[in-house]
C-alpha cells in the first residue's frame, strides 16, 4: 500500500492552484473552506480526506488519486470526473465488471458504425 505524504500532497495542491491562476482565497471559496484551512494543507499539515478532495479534484482539475498519492491523470471533463469518482468506490470485482460492460459497449457502437 502506497504511503500518503503530508508535505507532497500539500506542494501538489499548491502547484496545480497556481497553475489554474487561483489565490488560495479563490479556492477556499470554491471548495467552501477558510483560507486558512487552504494554507494549513497545502503547507503539509492538513490531509483532505472524502469530500474535500473530490472537491479539490474538480476545482483543480485533477483526480483524487493525483491530490493524494501523485499519479498524473488529468480530468477533462466533469462527466468523466463523476464516472471516476464512482469507479473509485467500487471494489475490485465491480471495477472489472464497468470493464467489460465499456467494452462490450464499444464493440456494439463500432458494429454500429
Amino acid at each position: 500500500m502506497e504511503t500518503i505524504d503530508k508535505s507532497k500532497i500539500g506542494k501538489r495542491i499548491a502547484e496545480r492552484r497556481a497553475q489554474r491562476q487561483l489565490t488560495q482565497e479563490q479556492l477556499s471559496e470554491k471548495i467552501g473552506m477558510t483560507e486558512n484551512q487552504v494554507s494549513r494543507m497545502e503547507n503539509g499539515r492538513v490531509i483532505p480526506r472524502g469530500e474535500t478532495a473530490i472537491k479539490l479534484s474538480r476545482v483543480l482539475n485533477v483526480s483524487t488519486d493525483y491530490i493524494l498519492l501523485g499519479h498524473d491523470i488529468q480530468i477533462d471533463d466533469e462527466g468523466i470526473a463523476d464516472i471516476i469518482q464512482n469507479v473509485a468506490l467500487c471494489n475490485k470485482r465491480e471495477r472489472i465488471l464497468i470493464s467489460d460492460l465499456i467494452t462490450s459497449l464499444l464493440k456494439n457502437r463500432e458494429k454500429d458504425i
